[in-house]
């Protein structure tokens, strides 16, 4: 213990030139210098062993009372911790990361956190700080130590694993190649939108904005329409089914052309019929987000017509919202004419819609654009609103009733007042 002392001397004032020169503390800190006395005591009895000193030197305020030591002390004994003391700990340490080197987090943190969750001492707690501290490897070291762990972890019969990995999918979704998506992860997480858990339910459908562009046009053609309606048409959950029918719109680009024809305004048109008011607000914002995926004839023979269904919505919101809609497919339709109209039978483009190439210009970008933000932050406030109501029953406005048959007016001749 004396040479400890000796070697914390050096560190703070360089070579020790004599055993002597240990009576003048140099440039020693406050904190080190009561344990460094008792360290090159005389008396070797009074000398204190290495546990107690480093027990006391990471008490509250102690010189070692730091992030940097805490972690890397836990780390050494993650193993053989406490299942509730590695939970607490893996969720604190995400707030602690900004306080740790870099080097300690790359090459002491991050392989411990991957031992953790390959060999199971470690529960979805501590994917967090892992996605967190593997943003500064380079996309080839990613894919190379990060993806494999992520694919393996997609297969865990864990549902909160599996749900921090779809809350978190936006923070690694961009290293995941597309062959691995299609083939090793879409198959796990499509069982979740068929699980007993509306939480998992709804975060499946939330996560198919992020995966479907990784998707092959196989699964976008069939599989991933067929369980995005499955949910649309028969959770009985309302706001599960307000989500799908704006996962719908998103995603409408992205289908091949004939699942987009057979599947899109289908869809979206019974979700106008949707008891829940939240999910008939986004049929509105889902038909004007695909407005360039429909063809003219299908804009008046299919879109148009459940549109207008929803001028007499029971909440003004919806209805104020299918006006706009309507005016802008009116516009659409009155553009097609003017131009010579489209041979029937041409599949639509998709160009225009968001997320396309015209998406952002001239007046169709601008009809979507208020579809998209205004209608989506309508269904917010009604889903808020509706927080505490019965799941399928509408929102009711208390100054709303039925609208006034307009007054007839006076007969020729007859005094304003009346008769």
């Amino acid at each position: 213990m004396w040479r400890l002392g000796c070697l914390i001397w050096e560190v703070f004032n360089g070579p020790l030139p004599r055993p002597t020169a240990l009576r003048s503390f140099g440039k020693l800190p406050a904190g080190l210098v009561p344990p460094f006395c008792e360290l090159v005591a005389a008396e070797p009895s009074a000398r204190p062993g290495p546990g107690q000193l480093l027990q006391r030197l990471q008490h509250p305020g102690a010189f070692l009372a730091c992030p940097l030591v805490h972690t890397g002390l836990f780390l050494e004994q993650l193993q053989v911790r406490d299942a509730s003391e590695r939970r607490t700990f893996l969720q604190e340490l995400s707030g602690r990361l900004d306080a740790l080197p870099g080097p300690f987090r790359r090459h002491k943190l991050l392989p411990r956190l991957l031992a953790a969750l390959e060999f199971g001492s470690a529960d979805a707690s501590a994917l967090p700080p892992l996605l967190k501290v593997a943003k500064v490897l380079d996309p080839p070291e990613y894919q190379e130590r990060i993806v494999p762990i992520i694919v393996r972890l997609f297969s865990s019969p864990d549902r909160a694993l599996r749900m921090q990995l779809l809350q978190q999918l936006e923070d690694y979704v961009e290293f995941l190649p597309e062959a691995t998506v299609d083939a090793q992860i879409f198959p796990h997480v499509a069982h979740g939108f068929l699980d007993t858990n509306p939480a998992i339910r709804e975060q499946t459908v939330k996560s198919m904005v992020l995966l479907a562009p990784k998707l092959g046009e196989a699964r976008r053609g069939r599989e991933l329409p067929r369980l995005l309606l499955r949910v649309q048409a028969g959770d009985a959950l309302g706001p599960l089914r307000c989500n799908a029918t704006l996962c719908l719109g998103r995603l409408g680009p992205l289908l091949p052309p004939q699942t987009r024809q057979r599947v899109l305004a289908p869809a979206l048109a019974r979700a106008t019929r949707d008891p829940f008011a939240p999910a008939r607000a986004a049929a509105v914002a889902a038909f004007a987000a695909t407005h360039g995926c429909y063809s003219p004839q299908e804009c008046a023979g299919r879109v148009l017509p459940a549109l207008c269904g929803l001028t007499t919505d029971p909440h003004p919101g919806v209805r104020q919202q299918a006006f706009r809609a309507i005016r802008s497919f009116l516009d659409q339709l009155e553009a097609a004419a003017e131009s010579g109209g489209a041979p029937e039978g041409d599949p639509p483009s998709a160009a225009a819609a968001p997320g396309g190439p015209g998406g952002g210009s001239g007046g169709l970008g601008a009809a979507v654009s208020w579809a998209v933000t205004g209608v989506t932050s309508l269904t917010a406030r009604l889903m808020g609103a509706e927080a505490g109501a019965p799941p399928q029953t509408p929102p009711q406005t208390p100054a709303e009733g039925p609208p006034a048959p307009p007054k007839e007016p006076p007969p020729r001749g007859a005094p304003p007042g009346g008769s």
